[in-house]
């Protein structure tokens, strides 16, 4: 994918859609592109999932149960402390991967990246908007 559709996949998703071109255009730098089949393990059950997934097309799930387009960053930042097993929907699942390191260097870098994403924290019913 080209890095204009990186930037523009990363506008559109919280905590990412408060930085600028010039931000956005480094996080994309760093996504690396994955894609699994149909019913592949994405990643396994009681393990933290230790990146940020971004869901391009297709679908995952676990527990039978969709997930939403973002899932990784409750777990980076403590609020999630379940780790169900995640596999890839019928159709399979394209996603960029943020590696924790990278998330990190872009809160310390970017500090509303952290500001966006708790208040997006607070405006939902509690912490499981993000897995």
């Amino acid at each position: 994918m080209s890095e204009e559709s990186k930037q523009a996949v990363l506008a559109a998703v919280i905590p990412f859609d408060r930085l600028s071109p010039l931000e956005l255009e480094i996080v994309g730098a760093v996504l690396q592109e994955n894609s699994y089949e149909p019913g592949a393990v994405i990643q396994l059950a009681n393990h933290p999932l230790g990146r940020i997934l971004i869901r391009t097309k297709g679908s995952w799930q676990s527990e039978h149960a969709e997930l939403p387009n973002v899932i990784g960053v409750g777990a980076l930042i403590g609020l999630e402390g379940r780790y169900p097993e995640i596999v890839a929907g019928d159709s399979g699942v394209e996603c960029y991967a943020l590696r924790k390191g990278h998330f990190f260097t872009i809160i310390n870098e970017c500090p509303e990246v952290l500001v966006r994403l708790l208040s997006a924290s607070a405006e939902v019913a509690g912490p499981k908007r993000f897995l």
